[in-house]
């Protein structure tokens, strides 16, 4: 496990990188993936014009507001890398589809039904941190 913050894999293709290969995957400063970097920045304009400029309730706010705070923490490797990342990640999901739940006009069972799969997900992550197991997870 990495101490300073870079990947493993990342160290390999820093060390195997050819000059002038742009890879997104390389971070650049203190561990910081470029790709998520950009995307976060992005991400966070448009949320800033959609807040800026729409009229909206203080949930819909709240829930721009923590994509902003997630997508801008995911830029940062040692985030992706903490032991608690996986657990983290299910709460931001069952936060997200409860606060959208909440904001959402139509009669939203579907969206009822995203929350509660989301929070069995919070369950399984935190299970799964507690016995150092990875049951029921998607790894790519």
């Amino acid at each position: 496990m990495p101490t300073d913050g870079v990947l493993a894999d990342d160290r390999h293709m820093l060390r195997t990188s050819v000059p002038g290969d742009m890879s997104p995957s390389l971070p650049f400063g203190g561990g910081i993936s470029r790709y998520r970097a950009v995307v976060a920045a992005v991400f966070t304009a448009l949320v800033v014009l959609w807040v800026a400029f729409v009229p909206l309730s203080p949930v819909a706010v709240a829930l721009a507001a923590v994509s902003v705070v997630y997508f801008v923490a995911n830029a940062f490797d040692s985030v992706r890398s903490h032991p608690l990342y996986d657990l983290a990640s299910a709460a931001f999901v069952a936060l997200l589809f409860a606060l959208w739940y909440s904001i959402s006009d139509a009669d939203s069972a579907f969206l009822a039904a995203l929350t509660v799969l989301a929070a069995l997900g919070v369950v399984v992550e935190a299970y799964n941190y507690r016995h150092g197991t990875s049951h029921l997870r998607f790894d790519f």
